[in-house]
């Protein structure tokens, strides 16, 4: 089944709902109104020769017309490509030999990104309005309209990219089946209903829409989100009377920020969830300050698999805090999804199997609560492959006729089956004086007032800690050296920490070796 099926159930239920809220358009689009622009959509890529299956990339600002031509694209069995935000030339040259595109649709600064990748121009060029170097899809006059079209669960729906924040960011390819199942994960985990939602990422839109929310688009640049205008992001969310925010770690402490240093508060919210990068404690009180009728919540997921699991703030215990303050990790909260979750030993950078026979091996092979080791995930809301089929061999792990994704996260679970994540396999730190697990590290110093974020890393035996305090403010290296009993520095820099572009949260660990070698080589 088309994804976009239950969108077209939607507008059928409740037709004059409001779907879209674009507040610099200053416009609505109801649910009927945006089954009826999606299917002129899909009618104008038919008419333009496009097929189902070929590939769109998405070259466009954060619009009401962008949704619209993305759903029309899906309707119709286009895939749109969705490259990393913040992608510059290299990496949209990249995203375009992934996959060469058939169409782009492009507008506003896209177009500086089309002319400086020469093998985008061989594509079709279409935009959501007519111009002289692009084929509208949403032209004013049309009124042919498209009927969805059927498409497989494997069917591919959309292309999107990891973060790379560990390496070179992969392709991969979410079928309708797989969108569907994440759509239906994401609701439960989230507890979409009709509220009007701030959410910053397509695949949450996409599951506010399934489940008949109003999406508040606020006219802002959201590509950067750290860099947000906060206090002009609260006052719309305020005269919109937006209920709920799905966002980046990133810009909810901006938010939060921006409202503290006002004095001010938000008392609509009923609902602020992050995920997309690790969540901390302490982002949890400020938000929580700010938002005072809100759940706080905390969904650790990937692009390959989402959602994984929840964390209610309000469930974390005095001894939970304890806990992570002394170097125990961070709380992730209640495995969440559809599929399996399991640890399994980890080894020189493989995992156990793979398994021919059994469906069960894998659990059979997970480790007992308490005892670290990588967190793998299987289930239907669980992405099979890369684009690139030759990363699945260090990536999946297949066990009878399931596919268990590699998460590349260290963690173990308790003795209540919550899990605790302590860091990416590949930035944790093994010397001659033991292991130190990076997430272990920021979790205990984001309890610390000052610090703005931190991360660890190991260079020619020497440990570098890497401190990026809060503007304005001093680093007590006493107090850090205090809080990390559990781990022998060498070494504190302060210097801002390298994030990944997509979220501003997620530290770029091979930024931080590079940084950790300037620095190291320099002493």
């Amino acid at each position: 089944m088309n994804v976009t099926e239950i969108l077209r159930a939607r507008a059928a239920e409740h037709p004059d709902r409001p779907a879209l809220l674009d507040a610099a358009a200053g416009s609505a689009l109801t649910y009927a109104q945006l089954d009826a622009a999606s299917g002129r959509v899909a009618a104008a890529l038919r008419a333009r020769g496009l097929r189902p299956g070929e590939t769109v990339l998405i070259l466009h600002p954060v619009a009401t017309e962008l949704y619209v031509a993305l759903i029309g694209a899906l309707r119709a069995g286009l895939v749109p490509a969705i490259p990393p935000a913040g992608a510059g030339r290299d990496a949209l040259a990249r995203c375009a030999r992934m996959q060469p595109p058939r169409a782009v649709l492009v507008g506003g600064i896209g177009w500086a990104a089309l002319a400086a990748v020469p093998a985008l121009r061989r594509a079709v060029r279409l935009s959501t309005v007519s111009t002289p170097f692009a084929y509208g899809v949403l032209p004013a006059n049309a009124v042919a309209t498209a009927a969805i079209e059927p498409r497989d669960d494997d069917d591919p729906a959309m292309l999107t990219f990891t973060s790379g924040s560990t390496g070179e960011p992969k392709a991969l390819v979410r079928s309708h089946g797989v969108a569907r199942a994440q759509v239906d994960a994401l609701a439960r985990a989230l507890d979409l209903d009709g509220a009007t939602s701030l959410c910053t990422m397509p695949i949450v839109l996409l599951a506010e829409l399934a489940a008949g929310a109003t999406c508040f688009l606020p006219g802002l640049d959201l590509r950067h989100p750290a860099r947000v205008d906060g206090a002009l992001l609260a006052e719309r969310l305020r005269a919109h009377d937006v209920e709920r925010i799905v966002a980046s770690p990133a810009l909810l402490a901006n938010l939060a920020s921006a409202l503290r240093g006002r004095g001010d508060r938000l008392p609509a919210l009923r609902t602020v969830a992050s995920g997309g990068a690790p969540v901390m404690p302490p982002l949890a009180d400020a938000l929580r300050a700010v938002a005072p009728n809100a759940r706080i919540l905390a969904v650790y997921g990937s692009t390959e698999a989402e959602p994984i699991a929840r964390l209610d703030a309000a469930d974390v215990t005095p001894s939970d805090h304890a806990a992570m303050r002394a170097g125990a990790g961070l709380l992730a909260g209640t495995p969440c999804g559809p599929g399996a979750v399991a640890i399994v030993v980890r080894a020189a950078g493989s995992v156990i199997g793979p398994f021919d026979d059994d469906d069960d091996d894998v659990e059979r092979h997970a480790l007992a609560a308490g005892a670290v080791g990588e967190i793998v995930v299987c289930g239907p809301q669980v992405v099979p492959h890369y684009l690139d089929r030759a990363a699945d061999a260090t990536t999946k792990i297949r066990a009878g006729t399931r596919s268990w994704h590699r998460t590349g996260d260290l963690g173990y679970r308790d003795g209540d089956g919550r899990l605790w994540l302590v860091g990416r396999a590949t930035a944790t730190i093994d010397d001659g004086r033991g292991i130190v697990e990076p997430l272990r590290v920021e979790c205990a110093l984001a309890y610390l007032p000052g610090i703005a974020r931190s991360a660890i890393a190991g260079c020619d035996g020497a440990r570098i800690l890497v401190v990026e305090p809060v503007a304005g403010q001093a680093v007590d290296e006493r107090a850090i050296r205090a809080a990390l009993a559990f781990v022998d520095l060498d070494r504190i820099v302060i210097a801002p920490v390298p994030v990944d572009p997509r979220h501003e949260a997620k530290v770029d660990y091979a930024g931080l070796q590079r940084l950790a070698g300037r620095y190291a080589r320099a002493s």
